[in-house]
């Protein structure tokens, strides 16, 4: 036998205790797997009388076949789309190499009116302010519509 200071506890108060948890984690396994299926059970009953409602108006069988249809003609109206967007993509091409020196002018004009008005800030105009946030909004989406062309053509 071991000495009592390594084992403080008599052997059988532990074997006791073991038991006593053991039993303790089975009733509680046991109590959560009866909630489970009767909160399961309750939610299949539930199911099972909506789709016999369901299957009991024949309305609903319409209702399908409809959406059903409907789910085909979407199908086809996006494949007859997609194949307009296609047959249309070199025009919108030309367009963009067209425009891309324009957008180029323009992306100087904005770059001089800016230059312009910041030395006009330093007076402290308000306007000249608002002017010059204008403009550069305008510039920024200057530069953004040349880069989508640029990559446009990149492709």
């Amino acid at each position: 036998m071991c000495p009592s200071f390594i084992y403080p506890v008599e052997v059988d108060t532990r074997l006791t205790i073991f038991f006593a948890s053991t039993c303790l984690a089975l009733i509680f396994n046991a109590v959560g797997a009866w909630w489970a299926y009767k909160g399961l059970r309750k939610t299949s009953d539930r199911i099972k009388e909506q789709v016999d409602s369901l299957t009991r108006d024949g309305g609903t069988r319409e209702w399908l076949e409809n959406m059903a249809a409907a789910t085909v003609r979407a199908a086809e109206l996006t494949t007859a789309a997609k194949a307009e967007i296609q047959a249309f993509e070199p025009t919108l091409i030309r367009a963009q190499e067209g425009l891309e020196d324009r957008l180029a002018t323009v992306d100087h004009a904005c770059e001089r009116v800016c230059g312009v008005l910041t030395s006009s800030m330093d007076l402290g105009g308000v306007a000249a302010q608002t002017g010059f946030r204008f403009l550069r909004g305008l510039f920024s989406g200057a530069r953004v519509a040349s880069t989508i062309v640029k990559m446009a053509r990149a492709r």
